[in-house]
Formats: C-alpha cells, structure tokens, sequence
C-alpha cells in the first residue's frame, strides 16, 4: 500500500490551527452577540453592530483560538489524535511561535473593537501560556486545567462576542457567561476520555485521569446542574426587566437540559464500551442545540412568536 505524502509545510501550520474548530467556536462567541442585540443585530440600523460582531468572532475563532490549540500542540508534540485534527501531519518547527504570534495579532485587531473585548482576549492569551507552556503547564494540573478551559472557553468566548456589540453588559450576561462556563466543566472530561493512554504515557495528570471513570461522570453531572441553575437565574433576572419573557424560552431551557442530561447518563452506563471519541463531536453538535435555544431566550428572538 502506497504511503500517504506528508503536506507541506504551509499546509501542516494550517492544520495544526485545527480549522474544523472554528465554527464550532465562532457560534459560540455569535450567540453571545445575537444575545446583547437580538433581532435587531439583522436590521439596517444594526448593521454596524452586525459588522463588529462577524470581526470579533472571526478573530476569536482564528487567532485565539487557532492560534491556542498550535500553539499546545507544539508544546504538547502531539503525535496522535487530537480534537478536531485525526492522523495530525508532522510539526511544523517554529509552530509554537507561529501559533502565539497568531494570537498577538488577533490582539492588535480587538484593540479596535473595545476595551472590554480586549481585556477578555488577553487575560485568555495568558490563560494559553500558562495553560500549555511550563512551569506552569496548568493542562497537566487536574483541576486547574478545567478551570482556565471554563473561564476560556466557556465563558470568555460568549463574551467576546457579547462585548464586540455591547461593552457594558448587566446581570444576565455575567450569569448567562456562568452557566457555559459550568457546561464546559461538562464537556472538558469528555475531550480527554479518548485520549488517556496517551496522558498516562506522558505522565499529565488530567482531570479525567485523577478522577476515574465514576469520578468524571459525577463530575460532569454535579456542572451540569450548576450549569442549569445558572441560566435559570439569568432567566430570572430577564424576567425582572422584560415583561415579555414566554413560557416556549422556559420550555427551551428545561427541554435543552433534559437533553444534556439523557446523554450524559447513556455516557455513563454504556462508559467501558462508548465510542468517547464519537462521544465528544456529540457534545459539540448538542452545545450547538444549547446556543440556539439561549439565544431564542435571551436575546428577544421569543417575542417573534409570542
């Protein structure tokens, strides 16, 4: 059987910026800003808005993102599966560089779209150091690892795209912020399931790893219901200031947690023979159901029916 060419190097530093993540991530951020602008983001008058929005999570998608996940992988020397990147092409040489370089020009871009997005971005530029690079290596730390992923991740990437439209934000987006921060605590266990083989044979000391199996799975349910408390308080806090909140974004936010909370249990009963791998783009596919039904709740889209 032939052997498959290796890419070139231009190519290996775009794959190694693992593009099947960005419009996972770019979503993410996206609902943040449908959630500050609600319809009125697709109005002629909010065209401006639209503009900002598309820029910053673009840049957030791309630099921030991308430039993180090579910037690991570098520092990791990923050889093996990781996610969003199967059968990765060898390491470019200066991918670490490349990658931190990425995220520094996304700065200079969030420069022009307000303080508060730019604050966001660079507190999550020194999460990424310290998360991948020693002495720190926070990824390694079980524990702290999941917490720089659900402040990053979780909750600084919906406020990215809530503050390239809205700087100044009240109550419900912090706490709306709070609940994915909690669902990331969710889904962090599942992206290393696949992979702890290969964290044993390099001696991390992963959440997943630390905790066992039971352990994880506690885990992921205990966020899971933090992460349902939050948005319910968010909802609370909508209904204080808008009158118009509707029993359908009510019914979405319980249906939205019925749904995490069957597949997290399938998960787990079926944990010795479950494809963790499958078991994860899952998760991302349902996050996705998870920023569609909060952004028909909190970002006014419910008064289109009601």
């Amino acid at each position: 059987m032939t052997a498959q060419p290796s890419p070139s190097t231009a190519v290996a530093y775009f794959l190694h910026l693992r593009p099947k993540s960005w419009p996972t991530v770019f979503a993410h951020a996206f609902a943040g800003a449908l959630m500050a602008k609600g319809p009125d983001i697709f109005k002629s008058t909010g065209t401006h808005a639209l503009l900002q929005a598309l820029i910053g999570c673009i840049v957030w998608a791309v630099c921030m993102n991308g430039g993180t996940l090579a910037f690991n992988s570098a520092i990791d020397k990923d050889d093996g599966d990781v996610g969003f990147l199967n059968n990765p092409p060898p390491l470019p040489a200066h991918l670490a560089t490349f990658g931190f370089v990425l995220m520094l020009i996304g700065a200079i871009a969030g420069f022009f779209l307000g303080v508060s997005y730019l604050v966001t971005y660079v507190v999550c530029i020194v999460l990424s150091w310290l998360y991948s690079a020693p002495p720190a290596r926070l990824k390694t730390r079980g524990g702290w690892d999941v917490a720089v992923n659900m402040v990053g991740y979780g909750a600084a990437t919906l406020l990215a795209g809530w503050f390239a439209v809205d700087p100044h934000p009240d109550g419900v987006a912090w706490t709306v912020a709070l609940g994915f921060a909690f669902l990331f605590a969710v889904v962090y266990p599942m992206t290393q399931f696949y992979q702890r083989e290969e964290d044993e044979r390099k001696g991390a000391r992963t959440l997943a790893l630390m905790l066992g199996k039971n352990g994880s799975m506690i885990f992921i349910h205990v966020s899971l219901v933090l992460a349902m408390l939050a948005w319910g308080c968010a909802l609370y806090l909508l209904a204080g200031r808008a009158p118009f909140i509707s029993i359908p974004s009510i019914v979405l936010w319980a249906v939205q947690g019925v749904i995490w909370l069957v597949f997290c249990l399938d998960w787990w009963i079926r944990f010795d023979r479950y494809p963790h791998q499958k078991g994860l783009y899952r998760s991302m596919a349902l996050w996705a159901v998870t920023d569609i039904a909060l952004v028909i709740s909190f970002g006014r889209f419910d008064v289109l029916w009601g």
